[in-house]
């Protein structure tokens, strides 16, 4: 997609201790436009905490210095955006866990993939 990776490029992530960067790359089958609302939890909480709200960039960086040491999980809900009405726009979860110490984050399991149904 040229205009994420334009965007990506023209951006200001720059790969520092502490500083996780995600990417993804959703498309809607119908071509309908989307955004992102990309969050976080630990691992046995209920809550998420929303880092980016309707993002459309298609990635985020966010400072994990100051995380306790544990197990996270992400998750990335991808909803579909004008000029589909509003009451019936659909959306896609994908969801990834991973570890976090010492300034890093690694992966434990791999995201998981769905896909929004044709909506014609």
């Amino acid at each position: 997609d040229p205009k994420r990776k334009s965007g990506l490029l023209e951006s200001t992530i720059v790969p520092q201790p502490g500083v996780q960067v995600a990417l993804w790359n959703v498309t809607d089958p119908d071509g309908d436009a989307l955004a992102c609302t990309f969050s976080i939890r630990r691992d046995g909480l209920d809550t998420w905490t929303d880092l980016a709200i309707d993002n459309e960039t298609g990635y985020i960086q966010f400072d994990i210095s100051h995380l306790e040491e544990g197990t996270y999980a992400t998750r990335l809900v991808a909803t579909e955006q004008a000029p589909r009405p509003a009451a019936d726009r659909l959306s896609a979860t994908f969801e990834t866990i991973w570890t976090a110490g010492n300034d890093v984050a690694e992966d434990v399991e791999k995201p998981t993939t769905a896909a929004l149904p044709n909506s014609a």
